[in-house]
């Protein structure tokens, strides 16, 4: 028999997993507690008594995405960028785990929060935490690199993966990501050399 604790991270799990999969398929707008609820398989009260608000709830899932995404990025073992070969299996990689449901749900609240202040506050810490799990887990890429400053060029190459996944299901093909991939790739090539 289950222990209150054990019934309590359960009912947690099943929440934040209906509300990721609710933003990745439904969108912002259509991801209600209602439908969380009935995704999970629980009543409106099971979420309240567990968070305060819906945005309590999409914060809670923003932070666990954020995890996802740092065991993802772990779990992948890039290595260093010691090579243009490893450098495009790297951007692979990387536009890969942008493409991941768990990123889609990112995006859909960052996209979200753009315009709810009360959101975006709420986001805050997850934000961090994201921000924070993508720069250690990725400075060991560019530790070899000579680049003036390695933490700006994994930005910029963060931020355009994050527009070809948010390109992919609506407008590219996988021959437009591989062609993206080679031209970011003859592009921050040079920059790890200088």
């Amino acid at each position: 028999m289950a222990t209150q604790t054990e019934r309590r991270e359960r009912t947690i799990a099943l929440l934040l997993d209906a509300a990721i999969a609710s933003l990745n398929e439904r969108g912002y707008a259509a991801t209600t507690t209602h439908a969380i609820c009935e995704r999970a398989g629980l009543s409106q009260g099971a979420l309240f008594r567990h968070f305060p608000s819906r945005r309590a709830l999409l914060a809670a899932a923003a932070t666990e995405v954020a995890r996802r995404q740092g065991i993802a990025f772990a779990a992948a073992d890039l290595g260093p960028v010691i090579s243009r070969e490893a450098l495009h299996r790297v951007l692979r990689e990387l536009v890969r785990l942008g493409s991941s449901a768990e990123n889609r749900t990112w995006h859909e609240l960052m996209l979200a929060a753009r315009t709810d202040e009360e959101l975006r506050s709420a986001l805050e810490p997850a934000t961090d935490e994201y921000h924070r799990i993508l720069m250690a887990g990725a400075a060991g890429l560019f530790e070899a690199a000579s680049a003036p400053d390695p933490r700006a060029l994994l930005r910029v190459v963060i931020s355009v993966v994050d527009g070809l996944a948010l390109a992919v299901p609506v407008s590219h093909s996988a021959a437009d990501i591989d062609a993206a991939v080679d031209q970011l790739a003859t592009l921050v090539w040079p920059v790890l050399q200088e």
